[in-house]
């Protein structure tokens, strides 16, 4: 795993999620490990717009995260709820370590 691109990966998630957010807003974070993948999501609530007041298109801003999503056979998504704000989504694989047993 790129340990380097993972963290610019969620920096830019929560870049994206205060931008599409209103000031002083929580952001919350979650990490939670699923039996194939890990899932970070990142949360703000709020109405969902931009700095011109239209309604916002979060995704386009996600080329590092597409990227590393990309790079290591995972996903990454936006899910949005009027009035309940947005999720930046990334899926990564787990990385399962392979134990050869000794010989009896």
């Amino acid at each position: 795993a790129d340990r380097e691109l993972i963290a610019m990966a969620l920096t830019e998630l929560l870049d994206s999620s205060a931008k599409y957010s209103e000031p002083a807003s929580i952001i919350d974070v979650c990490i939670e490990t699923l039996p194939r993948t890990v899932r970070i999501t990142v949360h703000s609530a709020g109405p969902v717009v931009d700095q011109t007041g239209c309604k916002a298109a979060p995704q386009s801003d996600l080329f590092i995260a597409r990227r590393a999503a990309e790079l290591h056979r995972g996903r990454v998504w936006v899910t949005t709820q009027q009035g309940e704000g947005e999720t930046f989504c990334l899926d990564l694989p787990r990385c399962v370590e392979v134990r050869k047993e000794s010989p009896a």
